[in-house]
């Protein structure tokens, strides 16, 4: 929801709000891979097992918003807050148990991702 949000203030010139100082780190996941996934699970024959899915690699916030001012050829004007209460600081998917027994494996990788968004966002906002 992030970069959908990110990417329209960017195209328009508006602010941008971040929480924290961009440092924490996400795991995040072009939507498809995660449709893979659930859609392994649901098929997978075994019972009661946890899966978790994600993309594989763990990137800051930061990182993330510059790699989509390059996509973009734009700079953000990123309106900086406080951390949110509650707000976890590093997140990472364990992928083993869903690599092992469903085969899952991330196809698009972030870059891609936000150059697919950012080209959708392009085609279909005023």
């Amino acid at each position: 929801m992030f970069f959908h949000l990110f990417m329209r203030a960017l195209r328009r010139g508006d602010e941008v709000p971040l929480f924290d100082d961009g440092e924490q780190t996400r795991d995040f996941t072009f939507c498809q891979d995660i449709v893979d996934g659930i859609v392994a699970a649901a098929t997978y024959p075994g019972k009661g097992e946890v899966f978790n899915l994600g993309g594989g690699s763990e990137v800051s916030l930061l990182n993330a918003i510059s790699l989509v001012e390059k996509i973009a050829g734009r700079t953000s004007k990123l309106k900086r807050f406080d951390r949110q209460k509650g707000d976890v600081r590093h997140t990472k998917a364990r992928l083993d148990n869903a690599k092992d027994k469903l085969d899952y494996q991330p196809k698009i990788d972030l870059a891609q991702g936000l150059e697919s968004e950012w080209q959708w966002i392009c085609a279909n906002s005023d």
